[in-house]
């Protein structure tokens, strides 16, 4: 009987470590179907780019880019009656050869209707010339990675870059 007091205790306590959850898997709850993950408010967190554009002054060249945007903000509100509006907005730095990369600021605000496809790893946006895709990293309840491509008013050259992003959206 002493014996089996000290075993009960262990193995209660054994049960309750194993029952809670990873500090780091806050944000890693799923609820509800993938619609209704995605119908709220997501702030923009995070921006991570990639691209190539043509050297200012040796239009002949290009230089391929990547980073993290500085200053990023910006929200997505994707309502359940499918009507979407966002903004969102970062600078890009560009390593161009000078002495200080190029500073290519990104803002995009827009109106439309959302949908999904068929196999939920992808989200549309339609405004009225345009279509968006996202194609989803991650889903979460509270976080969203996702991915897609947009293009970036160069303003040295006037002409648009076509910059491949991952976006980190929070709730």
């Amino acid at each position: 009987m002493k014996l089996l007091l000290p075993l009960s205790i262990l193995a209660l306590s054994l049960v309750s470590v194993s029952c809670k959850k990873d500090q780091g898997d806050d944000d890693k709850t799923r609820t509800g179907t993938f619609e209704q993950r995605i119908a709220h408010t997501w702030r923009l967190t995070n921006v991570e780019y990639a691209g190539n554009m043509r050297k200012p002054f040796k239009s002949s060249q290009s230089v391929a880019f990547n980073g993290k945007g500085e200053d990023v903000y910006g929200e997505f509100n994707f309502k359940p009656d499918y009507s979407a509006t966002y903004r969102m907005g970062f600078t890009a730095l560009i390593d161009i050869g000078t002495s200080e990369p190029a500073r290519l600021p990104f803002y995009r605000p827009g109106t439309g209707i959302w949908w999904t496809n068929s196999t939920n790893d992808s989200i549309f946006v339609a405004e009225s010339v345009d279509t968006i895709s996202y194609q989803v990293i991650e889903d979460w309840d509270d976080k969203q990675r996702w991915q897609t491509v947009l293009p970036i008013l160069d303003s040295i050259s006037g002409t648009f870059v076509d910059v491949d992003m991952q976006v980190i959206l929070r709730r």
